[in-house]
Formats: C-alpha cells, sequence, structure tokens
C-alpha cells in the first residue's frame, strides 16, 4: 500500500494551512496517533504485524522501547555484533540493540547487573529516553537538581515531546510511545559541554536567495537528508520518472512550491520541514471569464480576487492541465456560480504574501467531479463502479481493460476489489483525454432522524447533530434534498458531509409516461359532485396505452368548492411539494376540476415520466413526476450500465421498445435504482423504413381483379406475412434461389414497395463476409441477450431483429426469438440499419 505522509511543522508565509487524507498503512489505526504511526512507519522506526496490524493499544517491553530508541536515531544499521553486559539479555533477541543503547547511555539497568528486558516500560522510563535521545544527560545542569523522574518528565513537557500522549500507569503502549517519538522528531539535538551547560546544535546552508542562513538540529536529520529547496514538480510524482520522490510523501498538494524536505537515501521526500512559497489556500466562490479572475473564500471566510492573464497551469486532480479563461467554470460544482466549489491552492510569483487583487499563473486544484453510494460490490475488471443513482465510468487502456494504471484507490480500502455495498466512493478525475482518477473510499455513516433543516437545505440536523449536505454533482442536495423527519442512514463523503440518505420509505413502482391529460367538470347542484372525472393517458411500462381517471371527490366549504378527497402527487423537480392535492376546482363559471399548478409546470405531453398507483376501483390515487438524469450510453457497455428489467420509453413512437434500439453514444434521460439504469427515456431511437425477411414460399396468383400478381410469403420482424405484387412484377428463381432458406442459401431480402404492392426484391449477399455489404456468415462463436459474434464480427441486435430458425432436420424454416440462438451453428447476420450503430436486424440460423 502507497503510505502517504505530509507532516508541516513550520508553515510559513502561508495564510491558511491544507488538510490532508492519511492512506492508513495498519487496518486498526485510525484517528489518535495515526499521524504519528504513519509518519514513524515511512521513517523506518518502527514497524507492524504480519496480519497487517499494529496494535496501538500493546504495551511496550523495555527491549522493545531500546530497540525503538536506536531506530529512532539512526543507529540501526551499528548494532550487529554487539553484546551486552548484563546478565539476563545473554541470548535475547534485543541484546544487540541493548547494548549499543546503554553504550550510548540511552538506557540504563535495573540492578544487580540486570536490564529486565521482557518487563513492560513505564512512562517515566519511555519519556527518560527518549529525552536522552535528544542528548540530554542525568547530570547535566537542567536536570541533575532534581530527582528522577521528575525531571526528565518536566523537560519532556518543556519540549511538548507528552503532547497528545495518554499517558498510563499501567505501562507505555505502541500508540503512545509513536506519538512520544514523533513529537522528539522536530526537536533540537542537544550537547552537554564539560560545565554541564546544554548547547543546541545549529548547522547553516545559502538559501535561494544567496544568503546564509543558521538553523537548529533537529532529531529528523538523524533519519534523513535535509533539502532546504525542494521545488515540487511533474517528475517528482510520475512513478515511472527517475526523479520519482511521492512514494511515501503525497507530494501532489505542493506542486510548483518550494519546500524544506527531508530525503531518504533512495532521494525520496519522507518529511516536509517547511514551505517556502506563498501560498493562499480556500475554496472558489466564483470564476469570471471576461476579466480573468478567480475569486476563493480562505478557512477564515474572507474573499480574495486573483488575477490571470487568462491561461492558467493547474496541477488539477493530479495532472497537469492548461486551463483558459473560457474554461474556468472546470473549477465549479454543476457550473453553478452561487455555491462554494474546488479546492484551490494560489502559488504567489514572490516571497511576499498574497494579497486580492495579485496576480498568479500556477494553481493547485481538487475537485470532486463525482461519486456514488455503491449499490453492488465491485467485480475485478467492470468498467464501472455502480451507484444507487448513477456511477463512476473508470479509465480505460488502448485494448478497452480497465487501466489500473490510472487509477489511485485510497481511503478507507486501497484496490478496486475491495470496494463494497455502501461504500461512498468519491472521483477525482483529471482534464485530460485520457484521464487519470484518484478514488476516496469512505465508510462513513450517521443513523438517525432529521431534526432541522436549514432554509437553503444546505445544512441539515440528524438527531439534533449538525452536518453539511455534499455539494458533490450526484448528491442527495441535486438529486431528492432532505425533508425534516426524514429516518434513516445518513452516508458521508471524503469531507464528512451527507452525500446520500437510505431511507425506510416506501416509493411507488410503477413507471408511465403521460401522453395525455384531460381536466375534469364538478356539479354545483348538490354542494358538489364530480360530473366528469379527470383523466390521465398513460404509456405503461408494460407497453399499454390506458386513459385512467383520477380519484376526485368534492364539496362545498363557505361559498367555495374544495377537495373532499382527491390524488395526491409528488413532483421531483420541486421538491417542497408533498403529497399536495392533485386537482384544483376551478370555483368560477366553467366548474372545472383542474390540475395542480405545480404539478403541471413539468408536464410535456409524450414525455413525463412519472410513477403511480390506482385504487381497488381503478382510479389513479398517487402520482409523481420522476426526475431524469441525462446519460451518454456507450452501447459497448450496456450491460454494465442498464438493469436485466429496463424499461426504454420511446418518445418517438409513443411505445416501449429495448435497449437494442438506442443510438450508441447519445445522451438519454434515465432514471437509476441500485446502480442500474431501470428507466429509460428518449428520442434517440435507431429505424429503418425499408422492409427486410426471408422468404417462405412464391406463387403466382390472382388478385380480385382477375389480374396475374406474385404472392410472397415472408417472415418479416419475427411474423409471418403474406405481401402481393404489382400487376405485371415477375420473380424468377434468379432473384429468390430454391425460394426458402437453406443451409447455404440462406438468404434475407429487402421488398420494395409501391404502396402496399411489391415492385421488387433483392437479396442481400452475404458472400464476401466485408463491411461493406454489412453481411456475415459463418459460425456463431459468442450469443448473448444483446450481442452475438459471427465471422469474427460482433454486433448488437436491433430493437426490432427478426430471429428465424432453419430446422436441417425437418427441411422448415421457423419463427424464433433470440433466445433461440445457439453457438457453434452456422448462421448469417444482417445489417439493416447501415448506420453508426450497425446493428443486427436479422438472423438466420441453421440448426441441425
Amino acid at each position: 500500500m502507497k503510505k502517504v505522509l505530509s507532516l508541516v511543522l513550520v508553515i510559513a508565509m502561508v495564510l491558511s494551512s491544507m488538510s490532508f487524507a492519511f492512506a492508513s498503512t495498519f487496518e486498526d489505526v485510525t484517528g489518535d496517533y495515526e499521524k504519528a504511526i504513519e509518519t514513524l512507519t515511512a521513517l523506518g522506526v518502527v514497524t507492524g504485524y504480519e496480519d497487517g496490524t499494529y496494535r496501538p493499544e500493546k504495551t511496550v517491553t523495555r527491549a522493545e522501547m531500546a530497540k525503538l530508541i536506536v531506530e529512532l536515531l539512526g543507529y540501526g544499521d551499528l548494532v550487529a555484533g554487539s553484546k551486552s553486559n548484563f546478565a539476563d539479555t545473554q541470548g535475547h533477541w534485543a541484546d544487540a540493540w541493548i547494548a549499543l543503547a546503554a553504550g550510548k547511555g540511552l538506557v540504563v539497568g535495573t540492578g544487580d547487573g540486570k536490564f529486565t528486558p521482557d518487563r513492560t516500560v513505564s512512562y517515566d522510563e519511555a519519556i527518560t529516553m527518549v529525552v536522552r535521545a535528544l542528548g540530554y544527560t542525568d547530570n547535566c545542569n537542567e536536570l541533575k537538581n532534581m530527582t528522577w523522574p521528575t525531571n526528565f518528565k518536566v523537560k519532556a513537557a518543556e519540549l511538548k515531546l507528552t503532547k497528545d500522549v495518554a499517558i498510563k500507569a499501567t505501562g507505555a503502549d505502541r500508540g503512545g510511545v509513536a506519538q512520544l517519538m514523533y513529537n522528539a522528531l522536530s526537536a533540537t539535538l542537544v550537547t552537554v559541554n564539560s560545565d554541564g551547560d546544554v548547547v543546541k546544535t545549529t548547522s547553516t546552508y545559502v538559501n535561494a536567495n544567496g544568503s546564509v542562513v543558521t538553523e537548529y538540529v533537529e532529531l529528523l536529520s538523524r533519519l534523513a537528508t535535509l533539502n532546504n529547496n525542494f521545488v515540487v514538480n511533474t517528475d517528482h510524482l510520475d512513478k515511472d520518472d527517475k526523479d520519482y520522490a511521492g512514494n511515501i510523501v503525497d507530494l501532489a498538494p505542493y506542486m510548483y512550491q518550494s519546500l524544506k524536505v527531508y530525503l531518504n537515501d533512495d532521494d525520496e521526500v519522507v518529511f516536509i520541514k517547511e514551505n517556502n512559497s506563498s501560498v493562499l489556500t480556500g475554496t472558489v466562490t466564483a470564476v469570471d471569464e471576461t476579466n480573468k479572475t478567480i475569486t476563493l473564500e480562505d478557512a477564515d471566510g474572507k474573499e480574495y480576487t486573483i488575477k490571470t492573464d487568462g491561461d492558467i497551469v493547474a496541477f488539477y486532480n493530479g495532472e497537469e492541465s492548461s486551463i483558459v479563461s473560457a474554461e474556468f467554470d472546470e473549477l465549479l460544482f454543476r457550473n453553478n456560480k452561487t455555491e462554494k466549489h474546488a479546492k484551490i491552492t494560489v502559488i504567489g510569483t514572490t516571497d511576499k504574501k498574497i494579497a486580492s487583487g495579485d496576480t498568479a499563473d500556477k494553481f493547485v486544484v481538487t475537485k470532486a467531479t463525482k461519486a456514488v453510494l455503491v449499490s453492488t460490490d465491485y467485480a475485478k475488471g467492470k468498467s464501472k463502479i455502480a451507484g444507487e443513482i448513477g456511477y463512476i465510468a473508470l479509465p480505460k487502456d488502448s485494448d478497452g481493460d480497465v487501466d489500473l494504471d490510472a487509477i489511485t484507490v485510497t481511503g478507507a480500502v486501497d484496490s478496486l476489489e475491495d470496494i463494497k455495498e455502501t461504500d461512498v466512493v468519491v472521483a477525482y478525475e483529471s482534464l485530460d483525454t485520457t484521464p487519470i482518477v484518484k478514488l476516496v473510499v469512505v465508510r462513513n455513516s450517521v443513523e438517525g432522524t432529521v431534526t432541522k433543516i436549514s432554509s437553503d437545505a444546505t445544512t441539515v440536523y440528524v438527531d439534533n447533530a449538525k452536518y453539511t449536505v455534499s455539494r458533490i454533482k450526484n448528491s442527495v442536495r441535486y438529486e431528492e434534498p432532505i425533508q425534516v423527519g426524514d429516518e434513516g442512514i445518513f452516508y458521508m463523503d471524503d469531507a464528512g458531509n451527507i452525500f446520500a440518505v437510505d431511507t425506510d420509505g416506501e416509493e411507488l413502482s410503477d413507471y408511465a409516461l403521460i401522453l395525455n391529460m384531460a381536466a375534469g367538470k364538478y356539479d354545483t347542484a348538490l354542494d358538489g359532485s364530480v360530473d366528469k372525472y379527470p383523466q390521465i393517458k398513460l404509456l405503461t411500462q408494460e407497453g399499454d396505452t390506458v386513459t385512467y381517471k383520477v380519484l376526485a371527490a368534492i364539496e362545498k366549504d363557505g361559498t367555495n368548492y374544495v377537495m373532499d378527497d382527491t390524488a395526491t402527487y409528488n413532483n421531483e423537480y420541486k421538491t417542497t411539494v408533498k403529497d399536495a392535492d392533485l386537482l384544483v376546482p376551478s370555483n368560477d363559471a366553467n366548474y372545472t376540476l383542474a390540475f395542480a399548478a405545480n404539478f403541471t409546470a413539468n408536464y410535456t405531453a409524450g414525455k413525463t415520466l412519472v410513477r403511480y398507483s390506482v385504487d381497488s376501483n381503478g382510479y389513479i390515487d398517487e402520482i409523481e413526476i420522476v426526475k431524469t438524469e441525462t446519460e451518454t450510453i456507450d452501447l459497448d457497455d450496456i450491460d454494465d450500465i442498464v438493469s436485466d428489467n429496463v424499461v426504454v420509453f420511446n418518445t418517438v413512437d409513443a411505445e416501449v421498445s429495448t435497449v437494442n434500439s438506442l443510438k450508441d453514444n447519445a445522451a438519454h434521460s434515465v432514471v437509476y435504482k441500485s446502480g442500474k439504469v431501470v428507466v429509460i427515456v428518449t428520442d434517440q431511437i435507431d429505424s429503418a423504413d425499408d422492409i427486410y425477411g426471408t422468404i417462405k414460399s412464391v406463387n403466382y396468383v390472382k388478385n380480385s381483379d382477375g389480374d396475374k400478381v406474385v404472392e410472397f410469403t415472408a417472415f418479416v420482424d419475427g411474423e409471418e406475412v403474406t405481401y402481393y405484387s404489382k400487376k405485371g412484377v415477375t420473380i424468377s428463381t434468379t432473384d429468390v434461389p430454391n425460394l426458402v432458406a437453406r443451409t447455404t442459401t440462406a438468404s434475407a431480402y429487402k421488398f420494395n414497395f409501391d404502396g402496399d404492392k411489391v415492385t421488387g426484391i433483392s437479396a442481400v449477399n452475404h458472400e464476401d463476409n466485408n463491411k461493406e455489404t454489412e453481411v456475415y456468415k459463418g459460425l456463431a462463436t459468442s450469443v448473448s441477450s444483446t450481442k452475438i459474434t459471427v465471422a469474427g464480427e460482433t454486433r448488437y441486435f436491433a430493437s426490432n431483429v427478426a430471429v428465424y430458425i432453419y430446422d436441417e432436420s425437418d427441411d422448415a424454416i421457423t419463427i424464433g426469438e433470440v433466445a433461440d440462438l445457439n453457438e457453434d451453428c452456422v448462421t448469417s447476420m444482417y445489417i439493416i440499419d447501415n448506420t453508426s450503430t450497425s446493428r443486427v436486424g436479422i438472423i438466420v440460423q441453421v440448426q441441425p
């Protein structure tokens, strides 16, 4: 696993500090001590156990503490061959470390010539060893006037070594010791002179301006080499580059900045000491493409407007990109210019503090481009991570496979295969045409009831605890805003904001398109009665066209008429409307029962998707306008995107079609459920005007006028039909070989019409198996519900694909279905619609 370490001890000229997410090396290390353990692991001071745990609560023995102190000082390579004088450590695994530590005055025995290596080390002892490691001695002037352990504990407190350490009387634990040593890394090394005085160790260097700088030497210098002007560039983040330096420390947030860093022997950054650059970090609040400015707000709420020359260099989600002012909206969520957006760091062009109105040309940008609440466990090789709403498309390589080199997985897990149902996965995609993506996996949720919501619905209280609602593109903020009283599980994004909600409420399940609506009438003679029920004409998900009456009852209330009982509606485009009356009396001389304005506001005949229910009498009693989202569907990925029972509403022909009828890479309106598209509403439908079929028989007959015409019995669109020719049309056996489809001559034919009369036919040639004729014949090597491979060519079925099965044993052809097709059978595949989609219109298969 890639270790992420980001430790800033001193930030010079930084107006607001950045926050960082640490990818835990150990499965049992989160929260307390996490940064300390990750840092010391990266430095090689501490290690974990073979099972992937660190066990921070486990107590440390005196032998283990001696080894840790030796490693903390960088002496680990010097222990070989060392032997101690303690009687009870001879042959002990830690004897060499104990010997070196004792020789350096870091540890002492427990009396009687013993060290007691396996006894739990106390915090008093651990603190003493760490203070000695910095160079302080028992008889130095700063310690000798107090008794042990008070003297060492006081000095440790002065040096802030015990900060954030939970000291326990039962002994020092691995987590607390790690924090103690971590705190010491930034402490100054000292020596004690012959007078007992403590002298701080110093070093000098020449900075970028040519000035000689003197500074104190830190303990960390014993473990790594200090570089005072390390300017981060793209080479340092490229794993394939010889200058790669980001294996241990996440350098991406520091792109283009000059840092003081510590490097290991492999020239990898192991520790960031200080930021030399002038930077400004905040959240984008506005962009101005015309004036070429970017406005951001820092952590204190102060706004800065930064000027640019209109062409900036941005390290955008982990990849360097050039962004011109016309593309500044890439810094916004949903292109909405009224909210806070991407996190951005401005790198100053001088060493002066950045002010509003300054000009900059380099930026570091972090923007969550999409996120999902995972609906099904990720399966190896899948090109998408399926969510309850939408999905995250993964980058592909030149072979069409998932490009693992372009994907980094961090957070709760570190591999795609570990992503599970109910995880929230946040994607940070680069702007490149062949993007890289960082996926942050979050397993953080809270269960409860919404007790309060802010007026703008951006802040909610779950059981009175305050949360912000995520701004990520497809969060609950935009899909179905949270309401007071909502009860369920609230899932967080990587910023700790509510991204999705799983409530226990039931929802309508029957989808339909509204084809038309008609208002009703009421009568006032008996103080209100329904004279004519309002009606809604629907195209149901079963493909039926049904007109329903709407539940309605009216009564007089004073001088007005009101609804006594009526169907209710919801409109997902108007989330403030909940279970409102669908009908409204006009209270005028027309006595109209009209549909509510907030319902009709988002209604377009033949295009509005709804869910509905009917009562026991067959009246609509509940209806909901369903909000869709636009999705461009790549038919190569159709099996990963749509559910098995997806409903396709074809708004062109006002019918229910199949996914095979969709135009490839076209934009469709879709509804997601459990990570799959369950409904598609679209006018992007492939269709063919010509009629193609397979001929069963040809005969000459006389029509009603006594004229000789040709009678064709054919299979078209999976049905047996009969066509008649115009007078004077003749057909030879050259036109129709053997008259029927057989093993070697199985053919499809195009019928030419004048009105409803055939004027001629033409065979579709399949002899050459090439793309120009768009006909293929050979063995079917692969067959699924959506596509087939014949003669090495894979194509999707058209929505009205006609399947004909020639049975050799019966010497007969019958109408079949896609499910009847077998692999390893001679098959003729006809591409009847030669468009960019090139779908199969006719299949003729020979089966033994």
